[in-house]
């Protein structure tokens, strides 16, 4: 291997390798206006090959220089000779092209960076998605280890962020309609009704919304049987598990009333448990199941309808608007407020806990 002076190629500068059948030349960006290879500009690195017919010494002169080889031959060690030499070339030149990646420094370091945040932000995305994928079975699991032994699921209950935006608005407007229809019951001189009213009124501006559920089945075991109907942990404020009560409250003309539960009680037989004045003119009541569902039953001689209750059951005696109401109140519009009391509150009492002695876990 030899380096030319750069004089002898008008200016430049090559490396030499001589091989048994071809001598392999690079050189270093010639003069173009060279006399001695006028028009001829070669790139740095850029391999050449001159050929002799004679093996004994390298051929001279620009009579073998051939046009730069777009396809080697094979041959190892031709190819590990180029290979050298770009190396060399490429690792002694220190102007033109290798002048280049100190520039690119500042950009290099500006992909990386944002390769990074993109990976991060990847990340966070997978986080964010793992956790809309957990539901609401998940965290019932989640209870049964946090709290080993039985789980009353019959009084299992849950809050959806959407029923707990509303709660608050629905108990304004159902206080002020008992209040308005206290003070239709209170100018028609049914003090006993104004008065069952207005504890009703108190009741509901008593109750801390904080102990409230969305009504409906949401339990371990009824959500494992219908998993089309289990929500995203996402949807869900808190859910908890009441005590079995030992009562069942009622709503009638006697206020708010709890009496015992005891074996075999139903609907009939706890509306003989209040005053005899309790269930004047009413031919229907709501039920509320611990579950928070509602079925309508009626209760009066000529529709009466065998019901048992389960502890925990809310009852609601409706008011009368057939009769008794319809005809004492003077204002107008207070049967339209009786027909809304009849149908709203039983679907706010089903938002209540179904027990006194509840364990809530909030949902972060």
């Amino acid at each position: 291997m030899a380096r030319w002076p750069e004089d002898s190629l008008g200016g430049g500068a090559c490396l030499v390798v001589t091989l048994p059948h071809a001598t392999l030349l690079a050189c270093r960006q010639l003069d173009a206006r060279s006399s001695r290879y006028p028009g001829r500009g070669f790139s740095a690195a850029t391999p050449y090959m001159l050929t002799s017919r004679s093996t004994s010494r390298p051929t001279t002169g620009d009579q073998g220089i051939r046009e730069p080889m777009k396809q080697y031959k094979t041959g190892r060690a031709t190819r590990l000779t180029s290979a050298l030499l770009a190396t060399l070339w490429l690792g002694t030149a220190a102007t033109g092209a290798m002048a280049q990646p100190t520039d690119s420094e500042p950009a290099s370091r500006a992909i990386a960076s944002k390769a990074a945040d993109t990976q991060t932000a990847d990340i966070q995305t997978a986080d964010t998605q793992a956790a809309d994928t957990q539901t609401l079975i998940d965290a019932w699991l989640w209870w049964q280890q946090a709290h080993p032994g039985p789980v009353a699921w019959q009084q299992a209950f849950a809050l959806r962020h959407d029923t707990a935006s509303k709660l608050r608005e629905r108990r304004q407007r159902m206080v002020g309609e008992l209040a308005t229809l206290a003070v239709s019951a209170r100018v028609a001189g049914d003090t006993k009704g104004a008065a069952a009213l207005m504890t009703w009124r108190r009741e509901l501006a008593e109750w801390p919304l904080v102990e409230a559920r969305t009504p409906g089945r949401m339990d371990l075991p009824w959500l494992g049987a219908h998993l089309r109907d289990n929500p995203p942990l996402s949807h869900i404020a808190q859910l908890g598990v009441c005590e079995r009560p030992q009562w069942v409250e009622l709503w009638s003309r006697d206020g708010v009333t709890r009496i015992d539960w005891v074996p075999e009680l139903t609907l009939l037989s706890a509306i003989k448990a209040l005053s005899p004045t309790a269930a004047d003119h009413v031919d229907h009541a709501a039920l509320i199941t611990p579950m928070g569902q509602i079925h309508r039953r009626g209760v009066a001689a000529w529709n009466h309808q065998a019901t048992p209750l389960v502890p925990g059951s809310r009852v609601v005696l409706e008011l009368p608007t057939r009769q008794g109401l319809r005809g004492a109140l003077p204002f107008p519009g207070t049967t339209h407020e009786a027909d809304l009391i009849n149908t709203h509150l039983p679907e706010l009492l089903a938002s209540r806990l179904p027990g006194d002695d509840c364990r809530i876990r909030n949902v972060p």
